[in-house]
């Protein structure tokens, strides 16, 4: 919730694989427990990449708890982790998101891509905080524009019921 707490982490993890390189690691974060609060977060390309780092340095798993059925608000994050874990071509996180957005979204992906980038960068802006992070990360999504974005979406996206549906 943190880069601190994050940078701490994989530090503390490489430290652990690298002490015992004979065991099988497995890495289970309770990241996507949202009963604290529940708004629209994007920690995709950090669950990405740190899935990404633990699979090339010895971790051989992951268990992210918490799956809900919370799908509009962290589907991306589920799609992330996902392809990181099947991620055979190595190919950067910026290749999945846009294939999330243009192949779940078609006419709308470009508006989609700006509503999930918005907030993106809130997290970040929220990761670089000493503490409360989370409730920085809530109170500063500017929620007007991010339905904007998603009625931009639905304007792009008319007489298709399937993509209207998703947005």
């Amino acid at each position: 919730t943190s880069n601190a707490a994050a940078e701490s982490f994989r530090g503390e993890m490489a430290k652990w694989v690298n002490a015992c390189p004979t065991n099988t690691w497995l890495w289970r974060p309770n990241a996507l427990i949202t009963y604290r609060v529940l708004a629209p977060k994007n920690l995709a390309r950090v669950f990405f990449n740190d899935l990404s780092l633990f699979k090339a340095n010895g971790v051989a798993g992951y268990d992210f708890d918490n799956y809900f059925d919370n799908y509009a608000s962290m589907g991306l994050m589920y799609y992330a982790i996902s392809k990181a874990a099947l991620n055979f071509d190595e190919v950067d996180y910026d290749v999945i998101f846009n294939d999330f957005c243009e192949k779940g979204f078609g006419p709308a992906a470009s508006p989609i891509k700006e509503y999930y980038a918005h907030q993106e960068a809130v997290y970040n802006a929220a990761a670089q905080q000493p503490s409360n992070n989370e409730y920085y990360y809530v109170l500063n999504l500017d929620l007007d524009y991010l339905q904007r974005r998603l009625d931009a979406a639905r304007e792009l996206a008319q007489g298709n019921s399937e993509i209207l549906a998703r947005i």
